[in-house]
């Protein structure tokens, strides 16, 4: 039994120190990744340099220019100075910018290998919403050569295929290796498929840089472009469907495999068991308690009230009541629920907003808010051009009920309020 805890303790210790790792690289890199938009269209990139920021040429060649910035981890809004060039073969672009602290190095050339651990930062979309600066992993499942004759996105470079999770808007972002350095930008994927997504090789970022004489951090000890300045924080639509790629051909062709030793086999099956040990040890003791309930249940369709207009609570009994129990709610819209955690929750198109509405034009960037407070949920009209309704009834503050409908330009959505 004493075997038993002792290696029960040497596995969560060896997941902690794992997490911590990867928690590091995150911290230490996401200063150096933007979101680069023109509030129609989205995708993500990074620094190399303290004026050069890199993205995907199919993020780039979608963004007016004169309307695009880009935004940091900690709010800071840089703008474009001028576009440096755009490489079809590699799907590479990049811009001068204002001046930044943070910027990412580049790994050696030769450093990636099959099996390695990888992480990816990027800003995911939905129809919905962006989820800023995301942060996965994975593994380098293949390097090899991708060829791609299509006529809008030809691709013929070198390419990562790897495990850490890509949706729209992670275009651009960087892949990094478990020191924190860039090994490839985070491209496409192949929807179809099983985990294959794709980043460009970082020799053929490399290689573009030093064509049009960008300087840049490198590990590679043979590499003389790099720059004289360090990185303090390294470490030793028009519109948003547009982003990712779409091809014809949904099969990878490969022209060339590169073979490498797997030196984290070893840890790869020391984590799988010690994942399945965790996992029998976690359902023996919870086999015996019962299931908690929801908060709530997804609700799956929207119920309209009956009455027009609305009327305000002023029953002192109610309010009461209402500031003892502790209150929830959500605001469903299109399929999905959004709960309203938040003191206060911003509806419309910008996509800093909590609920984003992009593709109602009737919207406008700030819409509307909801604001949460001693047990109350308040509806309020943000001087929008189309104005808020509430039960058909146009408001510019109201107190919110169980199942009341919010309609702002074409789009309605209901809240719920939960006990």
């Amino acid at each position: 039994m004493k075997k038993l805890f002792f290696i029960y303790l040497l596995f969560g210790y060896t997941l902690f120190s794992y997490s911590q790792d990867a928690e590091k690289v995150y911290e230490k890199a996401v200063s150096s990744v933007g979101l680069i938009s023109d509030m129609r269209g989205i995708g993500s990139g990074f620094f190399v340099n303290s004026t050069t920021f890199v993205t995907n040429r199919h993020v780039s060649i979608e963004l007016n220019f004169s309307n695009t910035l880009i935004k940091l981890k900690d709010g800071s809004k840089i703008k474009l100075v001028k576009k440096l060039f755009e490489d079809k073969s590699n799907d590479l672009a990049a811009y001068e910018t204002e001046p930044v602290s943070n910027y990412l190095i580049l790994a050696n050339e030769s450093g990636p290998k099959i099996g390695d651990k990888v992480f990816a930062i990027g800003n995911p979309t939905s129809n919905f919403n962006v989820y800023k600066f995301t942060f996965t992993e994975g593994i380098i499942n293949n390097i090899t050569n991708e060829e791609i004759p299509s006529p809008e996105y030809p691709i013929s470079a070198h390419i990562i295929l790897h495990s850490a999770t890509l949706n729209k808007g992670n275009s651009g972002g960087p892949l990094l290796n478990s020191k924190g350095e860039l090994i490839g930008i985070n491209s496409y994927y192949y929807p179809k498929g099983n985990n294959q997504f794709i980043a460009i090789h970082v020799s053929e970022l490399v290689s573009v840089l030093k064509k049009y004489s960008i300087k840049y951090n490198s590990n590679n000890p043979s590499d003389l472009t790099k720059d004289s300045a360090k990185n303090k924080d390294s470490i030793n639509n028009s519109g948003i469907s547009n982003l990712i790629p779409k091809f014809k051909n949904d099969t990878v062709l490969t022209t060339r495999i590169v073979n490498s030793k797997n030196n984290n086999s070893v840890l790869i099956i020391f984590v799988l068991f010690g994942s399945i040990f965790v996992l029998i040890v976690f359902a023996i003791s919870n086999s015996n308690k019962k299931q908690k309930n929801f908060l709530y249940q997804p609700v799956t369709q929207p119920v309209v009230q009956e009455n027009i207009g609305h009327k305000l609570h002023s029953n002192k009994q109610y309010i009461n009541n209402n500031r003892e129990l502790n209150i929830k709610s959500v605001l469903y819209y299109n399929g999905r629920n959004y709960p309203l955690s938040k003191t206060e929750t911003y509806i419309g198109r910008d996509f800093d907003c909590d609920v984003v509405i992009a593709d109602d034009i009737f919207i406008s960037k700030k819409h509307c808010k909801i604001t949460k407070t001693n047990g109350f949920f308040y509806l309020t009209d943000l001087f929008s051009k189309n104005g808020t309704l509430l039960n058909r009834g146009r408001i510019n503050t109201a107190i919110l009920k169980d199942r009341d409908v919010i309609k702002i330009g074409n789009s309605e959505t209901v809240f719920y309020k939960y006990n």
